[in-house]
């Protein structure tokens, strides 16, 4: 039996002594180190906030109007990134507030049925128990109270105070109906009187302390001093509608593990659902990317009108839309209350039996030490009371902790009775017995606040640029072609070298600088007048292979397959069509920005006639459905049997986490006779955010 190495996309320097080291190894070992830990958080902690990030209304005794306040915490996104918050953030949530104008028409009203009856001559089509849903609403965003919304009785169809709904209603200015609703006048008469506004995080990086360089190795800006640091950053998102769905593990791992699952399954169906729940690896930020997923916090409920508030913002919903990450310390307090958790120390047991018979009472003598307290035996038969007159009672010593009953020794010879002595002095009191073990840990309490951030430091001055050589500014760097697909780990083609630029005219010779590492080799310029051999530029950086990369293909054969059949239109269903379907790739439940690309060669068998070609999703039916994001591709007209041709194309697509089947179909204009044979045909899947 061999065993198999399979080598993974990580790896880090390895140092040795005289190595030259470029900024492509530093880049290299800063990578490994990032995606490492992005993975551990991501598979460790999930989606999510991790602790805090609330979203309040006031903080530090300061409510502002039209704002709330993001408070410090981490969170990671879906690929692991850290989203750290250290300090509080005022964000910006409501539209500036409308002075509210009166309109008569709703104010006659005195019960449910003549308001709703007002409405739906004002408004339109409304009935009490919209009414009542509309109250419902309101009143979950805060603009009712919970008292209102009691008298408001929105289970009663009939009765109810409708005097703070009606104080709402009659603001709203009947002349902004639209005269087709895209939504029902219930979320309509809602959206005039209540705004929504949902808050989010998202991961950014900024370059920061600009150093100068001697080559320009910027794809962002231009210039001649370029950022030396990423600043790690995160962005506060606000919008009007909720984010996009992003990768929660805890819902898919729910989903997985239902709760009606059999307590002899869990350990199965768990292993199951681990063994399943493999995403892949984080994808490496580009150089300049800028589009990184949304991780949501909370939404906000506020007043569109100026009712005399202090603030605009009725509500703030902290738990309903956001997903979380949670730690250790919150995952064993959650396994603890679900068990029964660790209690305190439970009541003191019962007190075990009485040890050996009283012996006789003889005088009283000093009370001797008490030897070490051996293990506890089992309890013996009390033994009978020895005779004779009991003692008086000497004072009570202080109580020491309770230790185990000793085993009960044999009864000694019943002395004579003698008279009753005087109280002796009390003994010390015995050693303290062994100690009982320590009972679980209570419950850890909650994390102090984060201290202020400290001062950040001046900036250190540049250091002076060095004097310029006679040779003339290198020239500019070509323009990179696109990176074609990575194949079997080979390393991408290098960016055109940048042409020479002219030589500057002859001087004095400047100092010879240090020769820089050997590159790639400029087109030679024309030769100037003798003058130092300037060093050579360095080697472009190697090509990055494509992010979550799959293709389906080649595949062969022939289409229709038999040489008599009709190539249909896209429209139409049955054999024929079915046919025409070429090869299908399958996009699972991937999420982004992803490049399609297809190839096919081909030859014509019979008939002469117009091919086109699509993409479309086939995941309901044979026939497919159109994808906005490509046009039908007009390939070849008027052919002839025997000649050859090569059809390809691309476009991007948004993938949302719903499987598509991508299968690239032709058909013929004019519906006649006619059949292609195809080989090397293929779709091509990438990810490009």
């Amino acid at each position: 039996m061999a065993n198999v190495v399979s080598r993974s996309s990580f790896s880090r320097l390895r140092y040795f002594f005289g190595q030259l080291i470029s900024q492509r190894d530093l880049e290299t070992e800063q990578q490994y180190h990032v995606r490492l830990r992005r993975l551990d958080q991501r598979e460790a902690f999930g989606t999510g906030t991790v602790a805090g990030l609330r979203v309040a209304q006031d903080h530090d005794g300061v409510t502002p109007p039209r704002s709330v306040f993001v408070l410090p915490g981490l969170a990671f996104d879906p690929d692991g990134r850290e989203l750290v918050l250290e300090q509080a953030v005022c964000v910006l949530v409501a539209d500036q507030a409308v002075t509210p104008g009166t309109f008569p028409d709703l104010s006659l009203a005195t019960d449910k049925t003549s308001l709703a009856h007002a409405i739906q001559i004002t408004f339109g089509d409304f009935s009490a128990a919209d009414l009542n849903a509309l109250g419902l609403q309101l009143a979950g965003c805060g603009l009712l109270s919970e008292q209102e919304l009691e008298d408001f009785e929105p289970d009663d169809e009939v009765n109810g105070d409708i005097g703070a709904i009606r104080g709402f209603l009659v603001h709203v200015d009947p002349s902004t109906v639209p005269e087709i609703l895209s939504t029902s006048l219930v979320d309509w008469l809602f959206d005039q009187l209540v705004g929504i506004t949902y808050v989010g995080l998202q991961y950014a990086e900024f370059g920061a302390e600009p150093q100068p360089a001697l080559l320009d190795a910027s794809c962002c800006t231009p210039g001649q001093c370029f950022a030396s640091r990423n600043q790690q950053a995160v962005i506060l998102v606000t919008s009007a509608a909720p984010f996009p769905a992003i990768p929660d593990p805890f819902k898919t791992f729910s989903e997985c593990l239902p709760p009606e699952t059999p307590q002899e399954d869990v350990n199965s169906v768990t292993c199951e659902c681990i063994l399943e729940g493999w995403r892949g690896m984080p994808p490496v930020d580009g150089e300049c990317q800028a589009d990184f997923p949304t991780v949501p916090l909370g939404s906000v409920c506020w007043s569109r009108f100026n009712f005399g508030a202090a603030t605009q913002v009725l509500h703030v919903d902290n738990c309903s839309t956001r997903p979380l990450a949670p730690g250790g310390p919150t995952i064993r307090v959650l396994t603890e209350f679900g068990t029964g958790g660790s209690g305190g120390v439970g009541p003191t047991g019962p007190t075990g039996p009485s040890g050996g018979p009283t012996g006789p009472t003889g005088p009283t003598g000093a009370t001797g030490a008490l030897g070490r307290t051996g293990p506890t035996g089992p309890a013996g038969a009390t033994g009978a009371s020895g005779s004779g007159n009991t003692g008086a009672t000497g004072s009570t010593g202080p109580l020491g902790p309770t230790g185990p009953v000793g085993p009960t020794g044999p009864n000694g010879a019943i002395g004579s009775t003698g008279d009753t002595g005087g109280s002796g002095p009390t003994g010390p009191s015995g050693p303290t017995g062994p100690s009982g073990s320590t009972g679980p840990d209570g419950q850890t309490g909650s994390p102090g606040p984060t201290g202020p951030s400290g001062v950040t430091g001046p900036t250190g001055p540049l250091g002076l640029t060095g004097p310029t050589g006679p040779l003339g500014p290198p020239g500019p760097f070509g323009t990179t072609g696109p990176v074609g697909p990575t194949g079997a780990g080979a390393t991408g083609a290098l960016g055109l070298t940048g042409p020479t630029g002219p030589t500057g005219p002859s001087g004095s010779s400047g100092s010879i600088g240090a020769t820089g590492p050997a590159g790639a080799t400029g087109p030679r310029g024309s030769t100037g007048p003798g003058g130092p051999t300037g060093p050579n530029g360095p080697t472009g950086p190697a090509g990055a292979a494509f992010a979550d990369y799959v293709d389906v293909g080649p595949a062969s054969g022939s289409r229709p397959s038999s040489a008599a059949a009709v190539i249909s239109t896209y429209g139409s269903s049955g054999a024929g069509f079915a046919g025409q379907n070429i090869v299908t790739l399958d996009t699972g439940t991937r999420v982004g920005k992803y490049r399609v690309g297809y190839s096919i060669r081909y030859g014509i068998t019979s008939g002469t006639n117009e091919f086109f070609y699509r993409v479309a999703n086939t995941a309901t039916s044979a026939a497919g459905v159109a994808l906005a994001e490509m046009q039908e591709h007009q390939h070849s007209q008027n052919v002839q049997p025997a000649d050859n041709f090569h059809s390809s194309g691309f476009f991007t697509i948004q993938l949302n986490g719903t499987a598509k089947h991508l299968t690239l179909q032709c058909r013929e204009s004019t519906g006649g006779v006619a059949q292609i044979t195809y080989d090397d045909a293929r779709i091509e899947l990438w990810k490009v955010g």
